[in-house]
């Protein structure tokens, strides 16, 4: 019930964001620039002052076991993507949008904030780790999927997408954990000033996604089939797989809500720098996104 509550409480914070962008109080301009503050400033701020520990061995090992489960977890979603559109004879034309929606979910933007609520700083410390994974393959095997025909592989361009300030906030939060150096009390209290705006500017930022779609688009049979697929095939299948290889508590149960986050709003946004169907990849998020309230409370409460 207390999860239900807090689950809840979120998606009160997304309907927030579907409101004011329904209603004009923001123009089409705030998204790209709430999302530039998040990913800039707040975010970076929440991830250094969630990843301020003393050093410990365990959670050390921890990361390592993190990092193990989201490339396991991608190797999954890769394998189902492929299987998906042949399954169920995608159009050619709307392959890319349906193969990345599978691949991936949406860890950082909704991930952070779900993690957050249930395991707190060391949740968010290792969903750091876990979006190491994520932002490898988004600017690689992301790109591809939405470039096929005229993808080429530019280690200057990919060096330049993943040297984002999230990763450098990573690289400095990870040194101060490994050092053991300690950030004095003014500074955190700045960051913790700013990262906590972290969590309501993202759901606000994806409710205003959603203010984009009409409801009845939700009446699609393919996006709700991917959505069957990403918010509960694959997290039953990582669930078991890990529990196979040994995964418990925290190191099971944080991989697994990962796998179970609705499309990445990547996948639209890339969408349309690549000249794909942007309306489709809009949809797919908004169909995951709304049903993710219900899958989730249902798979936290059977761990």
């Amino acid at each position: 019930m207390v999860i239900l509550q807090q689950l809840l409480i979120l998606f009160c914070m997304m309907i927030v964001g579907y409101f004011i962008k329904k209603l004009k109080i923001v123009t089409d301009n705030f998204n790209k620039e709430v999302s530039n503050l998040i990913v800039y400033v707040t975010l970076p701020a929440y991830l250094i002052n969630s990843m301020s520990f003393s050093f410990s061995k365990n959670i050390l090992l921890g990361s390592k076991d993190i990092f193990i489960a989201s490339i396991l977890i991608y190797i999954v979603q890769i394998v189902m993507a492929y299987g998906f559109v042949r399954m169920f004879k995608i159009n050619k034309s709307e392959v890319a949008v349906y193969q990345f929606s599978m691949v991936f979910g949406n860890v950082g933007f909704m991930g952070y904030p779900i993690v957050d609520l249930l395991y707190g700083n060391i949740g968010v410390f290792y969903t750091a780790i876990f979006n190491i994974t994520f932002n490898t393959l988004v600017w690689t095997l992301g790109v591809y999927f939405y470039t096929k025909d005229q993808y080429k592989f530019s280690l200057k361009e990919f060096l330049k997408s993943i040297t984002n300030p999230g990763i450098v906030a990573l690289i400095i939060g990870f040194v101060l954990f490994l050092l053991s150096i300690p950030i004095p009390e003014s500074i955190k209290h700045i960051l913790n000033m700013l990262g906590s705006l972290t969590t309501p500017l993202i759901l606000i930022y994806i409710g205003t996604i959603l203010a984009k779609m009409k409801l009845k688009e939700i009446l699609d049979l393919k996006a709700i089939l991917l959505t069957v697929f990403r918010l509960i095939v694959i997290p039953v299948i990582i669930y078991v797989l890990l529990r196979i290889l040994g995964f418990k508590e925290d190191l099971l149960v944080i991989p697994v809500i990962l796998s179970a986050m609705p499309v990445a709003t990547f996948a639209a946004m890339l969408a349309e720098k690549y000249n794909n169907d942007y309306y489709l990849a809009s949809k797919l998020v908004f169909v995951s996104s709304f049903f993710c309230i219900f899958t989730l409370t249902i798979l936290l409460n059977f761990m």
